[in-house]
């Protein structure tokens, strides 16, 4: 009969080590495909139609998961005008489409998105716009919210004007003074002596997301070459003040291997609203970042495999034999 290698530490730790290389592996593959973008769009992203179409329907990068996933469209003034039906395909799980009424007048509409990937629960959101009857970019809104101009403003402080970053991914570092951020769609009074409102961020001339924090966003997939980033104050109706409250850094990316639309993360929350919150043990892991998790699942992982390797190889091989006799 054929006679079987001995099961030595040696040997069943280098399986360990192999069982474990695979999982991380595994784990850093799901982290790099974590997040859904456009794919592509009917109306098609910054194009523009006669006619308003009966419904939008926008196709993402991945699956999505249709309870975290919609769409929302929005006039020139921000006031929604979709039928709020915002649904996935039952036969296209990344399709999702949200109906509009008849009869819309000609202009620049926003259609203003979320996709929550039911694999590993990465969130992102974003905006493009079209045009009906008109092209886009849309004109300008002719009112604002008028200020006195003091005790209130923007700072970029990542990336800084002129700066030379290593894409696709480029973090964000945004400070505020004298201004509340409130969630859109809140209530909230800002606090005394505070403008109150949510940040427009925009990049190259096209706003990518808007957000009420200023902290862990990034803009995704930037390609190589120069691009100017804007992060404005607006009202809570969406209207910009008078004079602006801005703060604006033109930057070259290098390095990107970028194919995808730009678009704006919030430390993979949705940019824009969020799902109720999960309850139990599934609320601590939702607020747990993922390399963190990860390296706590492969430490686990690590610790049973140990026990298991000394656990055989103190019944099957003698104490001091790590070597084929």
């Amino acid at each position: 009969m054929p006679r079987f290698p001995r099961l030595t530490r040696t040997r069943l730790a280098a399986a360990a080590a192999v069982i474990l290389l695979v999982l991380a592996a595994s784990a850093v593959a799901r982290v790099a495909e974590a997040h859904a973008i456009v794919d592509r769009s009917e109306p098609a992203a910054g194009g523009s139609v006669e006619t308003a179409p009966a419904r939008v329907r926008v196709w993402f990068s991945e699956p999505v998961d249709g309870a975290g996933s919609a769409l929302s469209v929005l006039d020139a003034t921000g006031a929604p005008v979709d039928r709020q039906d915002s649904a996935q395909d039952g036969a296209d799980r990344t399709l999702v489409a949200v109906s509009l009424p008849p009869g819309l007048p000609d202009g620049v509409y926003t259609v203003r998105w979320k996709a929550l990937t039911g694999d590993d629960s990465g969130r992102t959101s974003g905006e493009f716009q079209f045009g009906v009857g008109e092209a886009v970019p849309a004109p300008a809104p002719a009112t604002s919210v008028a200020w006195d101009g003091e005790s209130a403003g923007i700072t970029l402080d990542e990336p800084t004007d002129g700066a030379r970053t290593v894409g696709p991914d480029v973090p964000l570092a945004i400070f505020v003074h004298g201004v509340t951020l409130i969630e859109m769609g809140a209530t909230d009074a800002p606090q005394p002596n505070t403008l109150g409102g949510h940040l427009h961020v925009s990049v190259d001339g096209t706003m990518i997301g808007m957000v009420a924090t200023g902290r862990g966003l990034v803009v995704h997939d930037l390609r190589n070459g120069p691009h100017e980033i804007l992060v404005t104050l607006s009202a809570p109706d969406h209207l910009p003040y008078d004079p602006p409250i801005e703060a604006r850094a033109r930057i070259t990316v290098t390095g990107s291997t970028a194919t995808g639309e730009v678009a704006l993360l919030e430390n993979g929350a949705a940019a824009v609203t969020t799902p109720p919150p999960p309850a139990g043990l599934a609320a601590l892991a939702a607020r747990l970042p993922v390399w963190p998790l990860t390296a706590a699942l492969l430490l686990a992982a690590l610790l049973v495999l140990g026990t298991i390797a000394w656990r055989v190889t103190s019944r099957w091989a003698p104490d001091g034999e790590d070597e084929d006799g």
